[in-house]
């Protein structure tokens, strides 16, 4: 087994389970699940093989999706219920951000150029056929992974030049560090103004929370507002200014290969728009994170249980219409009508 890619472990097999869920329309059999999410990790034949401590009989990545699969079931993300199914549940779409059917997704305005498809439609074209190169890459059972250099060199160095960062005065590759002697992947300039630090890792590696932080603290050092961690499949989006833990600075969260082939995955690809130089110029991401962060903050107030927002609309609801109803109703209903937080 290679020492750079070891048999995930059960927590990092939670989201790709959620995801292979929900691609597959919502459900699917374990013998559905377990190629793809060996595909995802791109574990070879060999991998695939090793033995899980104590049960030599099963193997390692399959006993650890089993045991990551009952942790799901155990959060109510995963209905178990039905022999030999595995069905994503509305918490654990909430947990991909996806509202659950018939609820809408939350109402943060997007700019006018995302509404309408970001880009010019031959740039579309080009972003669409390079989702389906990384898509036949990362389902390929061939045993061969991709480094972070072919990453970069197959797909991100691509993307940089889609998002109109073509020449050395717009990417600085190996950015170099002088306070900590360590390096940035890119950095990219807007106008001669630093603007975005981008990580970049392999395709097929998960993109952790201690990898954002290692990029926000790169990012702080140089004054630089914007990260962008990917793996070419992934674009994870912070602002190093936002007060709080790691996740509560991520913005924007875009997944190319949990998009499906038609109207989502376009609806993804104009996302992207957001980190172009044209969206930087008219501080159209700045935009979107102050609508995403309004979003968040009401839906935390409305569906605290106990908060002072929830007692205020039970008092209006008595004294205006006579209806007498719980907070643990209230904050029912909006949960329900909001998708979660």
């Amino acid at each position: 087994m290679r020492d750079d890619m070891p048999i995930p472990k059960q927590g990092e097999l939670e989201v790709p389970i959620l995801e292979i869920l929900e691609q597959a329309g919502g459900e699917a059999n374990p013998q559905q699940v377990y190629p793809q999410v060996a595909a995802r990790f791109g574990l070879s034949s060999d991998e695939k093989n090793v033995p899980a401590p104590g049960d030599p009989k099963s193997p390692h990545y399959i006993k650890n999706i089993q045991w990551a699969k009952q942790k799901l079931v155990r959060k109510g993300e995963v209905d178990a219920s039905r022999r030999g199914i595995w069905k994503i549940t509305d918490n654990g779409r909430a947990r991909l951000g996806i509202a659950p059917p018939g609820v809408s997704q939350p109402s943060t305005t997007l700019p006018a150029e995302v509404q309408s498809g970001g880009f010019p439609a031959e740039i579309r074209s080009e972003l669409r056929s390079l989702v389906q190169e990384i898509k036949a890459l990362a389902a390929s059972d061939s045993g061969h992974r991709p480094s972070e250099a072919d990453t970069r060199a197959l797909f991100i160095d691509r993307y940089l030049r889609l998002l109109g960062y073509v020449g050395f005065e717009d990417t600085r590759r190996e950015y170099f560090i002088k306070n900590l002697k360590e390096y940035i992947d890119y950095l990219l300039y807007v106008d001669g103004v630093p603007a975005i630090a981008v990580e970049a890792k392999a395709l097929g590696n998960d993109l952790t929370e201690p990898m954002a932080a290692q990029l926000i603290k790169y990012a702080a050092i140089e004054g630089i507002e914007w990260c962008v961690l990917t793996n070419g499949r992934q674009v994870f989006v912070y602002n190093q200014y936002l007060k709080g833990p790691v996740p509560d600075k991520l913005v924007l969260k875009l997944d190319l290969l949990v998009a499906d082939a038609g109207q989502n995955l376009d609806q993804t690809i104009a996302r992207l728009w957001l980190l172009s130089k044209e969206s930087m110029r008219a501080n159209a991401l700045t935009s979107y994170m102050d609508q995403v962060r309004l979003d968040r903050s009401i839906r935390e107030v409305l569906l605290e249980p106990g908060s002072a927002a929830t007692g205020a609309l039970k008092s209006s609801l008595l004294e205006r219409f006579g209806l007498r109803v719980s907070e643990d109703a209230i904050t029912g209903w909006l949960r329900e009508h909001l998708g979660g937080v």
